[in-house]
């Protein structure tokens, strides 16, 4: 499976409403960047051309403005929100026959997952619980919380 960084998830909006959320389990944390990040199951490794082609596909969304909370914050936890392990999203279904439709036949499936990166120490000093902050920021009907990369 190759993974592929993509843009910026969230628009500032979006973003603040999503660190409100996570305010409210962790009020400590001071910001939150989110990014897709693309899952490509391949029935064999593409070409360079195939993985260009891929990555153009793929290159949608805000240009990244990087968050400087993010950058000097010493502590950060990072978490992906994914659709529910075991189904096939709707996005997921499409970009999939995109890809075929484009003449990508090696890519089997393509599934996406946000990427977050949450600032700030708890109260004793450490990260952020991350399964806290996945609880807050996903739908647990839909979408499944990832703490370990």
């Amino acid at each position: 499976m190759k993974v592929l960084a993509g843009r910026a998830a969230l628009s500032v909006a979006r973003a603040a409403r999503a660190l409100a959320k996570v305010k409210t389990v962790a009020p400590a944390a001071t910001g939150i960047t989110a990014r897709w990040v693309h899952l490509v199951d391949e029935a064999r490794p593409l070409t360079e051309p195939e993985l260009a082609q891929l990555r153009q596909m793929l290159d949608y969304g805000p240009s990244d403005v990087p968050d400087a909370a993010a950058v000097i914050a010493p502590a950060q936890t990072k978490l992906w929100i994914a659709p529910r392990l075991g189904t096939t999203s709707p996005w997921s279904s499409k970009a999939t026959d995109i890809a075929r439709v484009c003449g990508l036949s090696a890519v089997l499936r393509i599934e996406r997952a946000v990427e977050y990166t949450v600032t700030g120490f708890d109260p004793n000093g450490s990260a952020l619980p991350a399964k806290q902050l996945g609880a807050a920021l996903a739908d647990r009907m839909t979408e499944s919380v990832i703490t370990d990369e």
